[in-house]
């Protein structure tokens, strides 16, 4: 986000169109750590209590596409599909409340 002030920014974009493309990649932002800290965090809970998890994840509006997920890892730790997983999430996750919600992505701008 710091890249905003940088040269090459200030060339491409006015301070008007710098300043909502800030608030853009910090809602965006925003959104990724509100849906990826509880994940880890009850994770974190269900090693320490040997919580069910699957139970858990709807309460913290975890989607169900990493419930499986979720409990893979657990039987057996893989970190790059967990990561891979979270990524995937995360993406459709921004998809969904943050780029069709303002009308970003829609009609991406023409090169």
């Amino acid at each position: 986000m710091s890249d905003l002030k940088s040269s090459a920014m200030t060339h491409l974009l006015d301070r008007a169109e710098r300043q909502k493309f800030f608030l853009f990649l910090e809602r965006a932002n925003s959104a990724i750590f509100a849906d990826a800290f509880p994940q880890l965090l009850l994770y974190e809970h269900s090693k320490q209590k040997e919580l069910q998890l699957r139970r858990h994840l709807p309460v913290f509006r975890i989607s169900r596409f990493m419930a499986p997920i979720w409990e893979s890892f657990i039987e057996e730790p893989h970190s790059p599909l967990l990561t891979t997983a979270l990524i995937i999430n995360e993406q459709r996750m921004l998809q969904e409340r943050i780029l069709k919600r303002t009308g970003h992505g829609e009609n991406p701008p023409q090169a």
